[in-house]
């Protein structure tokens, strides 16, 4: 990775004609191709699809690592960077066995974001990339109805918790420019999937993200009007014996209970872990236990119940210490507050770095989105980047 200028960068691209247009934006469109193979479990002989799918994932973006970047695509990612190196070092004292593939799959949003900053043709590859996303959310919906239905066979059961959390950055770029009815449809799509495959925090991840959506194309008092409509939207299904099965261990309890984390909510299983979780982290405060040790205790403390902390504040922590962890978000943090600033001057990437790092916020806190490589860190990755490349070309048009 070489720092040079943006106008570098673009000429370097722009001298072999057409062809790195075309082989960036097929590389795009594969990304989001590849995010439906976790709405199933499918096994290859010895290996799963969605860990075959983030290493081609890695595999299609390691080439942006060998173009020239800019100063200020290098002083973005340089905060991840930090949290990379402190997470290598982590492994000299790291316990677990998968410490280094743990390790390389963190890695993969760094090229991801590198490639979404240096498209030249970024308008055509999110082109593309929004009718992959917008046939992705087709056929998860068909696949909910089929298993519904029974139509699924009993060996290729939903893998529900990974599809509704896909359906975050697959709604996101499907409606980065689209009309009213089209995000409607899109947006009841992604929700009612999540709904009814009982993803909880996904659902209403989801429910915020289509509220977020800039192509309402409303002001500040159809925003408003919007939210309105989603908090009834979520109180009537609090109601439902639906919501209370999921969500509750009786039937006496209320959306208060769920609002103040009583013990009437089911957590199913978190609340238990992360008290044990934080015992036992809290002697590594600075530097952590080592890349992947947070799965390791997560599985040992609850017997096997629980393979992951289900919440990735708690893994970062436990992983690296406050040490990696802060430039980790750090990175995150930086990319939402450029997209807020993006999005008020009307960029729709802008409105979905917004959408996208709110997302990862909420998801943390109540599951393993870090490890979702493939369907959620690599394709919001990229989109984070292609905010950057946004960002850099409007300054260059005002000077």
């Amino acid at each position: 990775m070489t720092t040079t200028s943006a106008s570098l960068d673009a000429d370097t691209r722009e001298a072999g004609g057409g062809r790195p247009r075309d082989v960036d934006r097929t590389v795009v469109v594969l990304l989001f191709a590849l995010v439906p193979v976790c709405f199933l479990p499918i096994v290859l002989g010895p290996f799963q699809a969605t860990g075959l799918a983030w290493l081609a994932g890695l595999g299609l973006t390691a080439r942006s690592l060998f173009n020239p970047v800019s100063p200020a695509v290098f002083r973005r990612v340089a905060p991840y960077l930090v949290f990379a190196f402190i997470a290598a070092l982590s492994l000299s004292w790291s316990a677990s066995a998968r410490g280094i593939s743990s390790w390389v799959q963190l890695l993969a949003p760094i090229p991801a974001f590198l490639l979404g900053a240096q498209l030249t043709d970024r308008e055509g590859a999110l082109r593309a990339a929004a009718r992959a996303g917008q046939v992705a959310i087709a056929l998860a919906a068909a696949l909910v109805l089929a298993d519904r239905a029974g139509l699924l066979p009993a060996s290729l059961p939903l893998s529900v918790r990974p599809m509704a959390i896909a359906l975050v950055p697959l709604f996101v770029v499907a409606t980065l420019d689209t009309s009213r009815l089209r995000t409607a449809v899109l947006g009841a799509g992604a929700v009612g999937s999540a709904v009814l495959t009982g993803s909880r925090t996904a659902a209403v991840v989801l429910l915020v993200v289509v509220v977020l959506s800039p192509s309402w194309h409303v002001g500040r008092r159809g925003r408003v009007a919007l939210v309105a409509a989603a908090a009834l939207a979520f109180v009537a299904f609090s109601t439902t014996s639906a919501f209370r099965d999921r969500f509750f261990f009786n039937d006496d309890a209320t959306l208060g209970d769920a609002l103040t984390g009583s013990s009437a909510l089911n957590t199913a299983g978190r609340r238990e872990l992360w008290p044990q979780l934080v015992d036992e982290c809290q002697q590594s405060t600075w530097f952590g236990r080592g890349v992947g040790e947070a799965g390791v205790l997560a599985n040992d403390l609850t017997l096997g119940v629980l393979k992951h902390p289900h919440n990735d504040y708690l893994r970062m922590w436990c992983d690296v210490g406050l040490v990696g962890a802060v430039p980790f978000w750090l990175f995150f943090g930086l990319a939402g507050w450029q997209g807020l600033r993006l999005g008020r001057r009307g960029s729709p990437l802008g409105a979905a770095s917004v959408q996208l790092v709110l997302g990862l916020a909420l998801l943390a806190l109540t599951d393993n989105v870090l490890i979702y490589t493939a369907y959620f860190m690599v394709p919001a990755t990229l989109l984070l980047g292609c905010a950057l490349g946004a960002a850099g070309s409007e300054r260059d048009v005002r000077a």
